[in-house]
């Protein structure tokens, strides 16, 4: 593919060479040669499809910047779930032989779950060495438990 800086110098090479042949055909000696017009079209739609890449290539930069802050926009906000998951307390935990059970109160509510087991609406449970860490779609909270239980 031809460079700008080749396209615009042979446009202007092409366009010496149509003034001279249009004041000599102004005479009526020539007329105006059709591969020096068929050559400035070509080059003219060349300039254009550069300037049309060059508008995408501006447009796609534009749309990934826009993607990119909404992104910084949305990690500053918690999300649903996460906001939901602060709302859990720890009530207790309950050891019987090899199974063990979290007690878990939102609000008023008190929830029951196996260690390691989804429960209702994919709520997970898993105790840690001094925590408990709740778990819902990818997004986790840690409870810390208290010393004597």
């Amino acid at each position: 593919m031809y460079t700008l800086a080749f396209m615009l110098a042979l446009n202007a090479s092409t366009n010496v060479a149509t003034n001279t042949e249009a004041s000599a055909s102004s005479v009526g000696v020539l007329p105006a040669n059709p591969i020096h017009q068929l050559r400035e079209s070509e080059i003219a739609e060349r300039l254009a499809q550069t300037e049309a890449k060059r508008l995408q290539l501006e447009l796609q930069i534009a749309k990934a910047k826009h993607a990119i802050a909404q992104l910084k926009i949305n990690d500053n906000k918690p999300s649903v779930i996460a906001q939901e998951l602060t709302g859990y307390e720890l009530l207790g935990i309950v050891e019987v032989g090899e199974r063990r059970d979290i007690l878990l109160r939102l609000g008023e509510q008190v929830i029951r779950l196996q260690d390691g087991i989804a429960g209702p609406m994919q709520l997970t449970a898993n105790i840690e060495n001094n925590w408990v860490r709740l778990q819902r779609y990818g997004r986790f909270r840690d409870l810390p438990i208290v010393q004597g239980w």
